[in-house]
């Protein structure tokens, strides 16, 4: 019998490559895939598979709060997460799997057959489960970085790297130096995604990274222009500039 795969990830390119993936190898069948919480609760109820890939970072209910409200039986769940170490200590302590973003095939495969021998032996959850939850959900959950589409290449961006964000419609155009990548992802969204120490919101269509500001000028109107070490000039409205050092 293969092993019964459910995909949750809000991200299209990562379902993708769970789904080119886990097809490379015989003995696992993807039964459904889902690109919401409430979406995957319903379907994991529904399939009943033996093991849920889980993205933790999801808009409106991210992937713990999926983990917290399953019912008995859980199937195995291997969380897929760009969480940085801090958080994948919470995963270590309490022996539960997570696979790290961009995906390593052998890492994938690796906590799949443990996932698999677990189901088989009808250990489908940690004795500290909840308490590997708890921890979790108390560890940064900030972005750390983003797979870009280009063609058919697909490459990944830290967000360390990036100078600003601004929005174009229902993407936005991270700039890194010289260089700019879109990402289809609301400007909106990401905000709620990135580590408030690092980046901040100055205007409704615009985040800059606070590493890189090196001025800012107050504006006739009460705004301010901040400026960059790249060299790059924002507009920055004056109800954000409370939220800066």
């Amino acid at each position: 019998m293969p092993c019964t795969v459910m995909i949750v990830d809000d991200e299209p390119l990562a379902r993708q490559r769970l789904r080119d993936l886990l097809k490379s190898r015989e003995g696992f069948e993807i039964v459904a895939e889902c690109e919401d919480g409430p979406t995957a609760l319903t379907s994991i109820a529904n399939h009943n598979p033996d093991v849920v890939l889980l993205d933790i970072q999801m808009p409106g209910m991210d992937g713990i709060r999926v983990a917290e409200q399953l019912r008995e039986p859980r199937p195995a769940v291997i969380f897929v997460t760009a969480f940085d170490q801090h958080a994948v200590r919470a995963f270590d302590v309490h022996a539960m799997d997570y696979v790290l973003k961009p995906f390593e095939p052998e890492r994938l495969f690796a906590a799949m057959d443990r996932a698999r021998q677990a189901t088989e032996k009808s250990a489908r959850e940690p004795a500290d489960w909840k308490a590997m939850l708890r921890e979790l959900r108390s560890a940064p959950a900030w972005l750390t970085r983003v797979a870009i589409r280009l063609g058919d290449r697909i490459y990944y961006i830290r967000m360390a790297d990036v100078d600003w964000i601004e929005a174009e419609g229902n993407y936005v155009r991270l700039h890194t130096g010289a260089k700019s990548h879109l990402l289809r992802r609301a400007l909106r969204q990401l905000a709620e995604e990135l580590d408030p120490t690092q980046f901040a919101r100055i205007h409704r269509s615009s985040i800059v990274s606070i590493d890189r500001i090196t001025e800012f000028r107050a504006t006739p109107d009460g705004d301010y222009h901040v400026l960059l070490s790249t060299g790059t000039k924002l507009k920055m409205l004056r109800k954000y500039r409370d939220a800066l050092p």
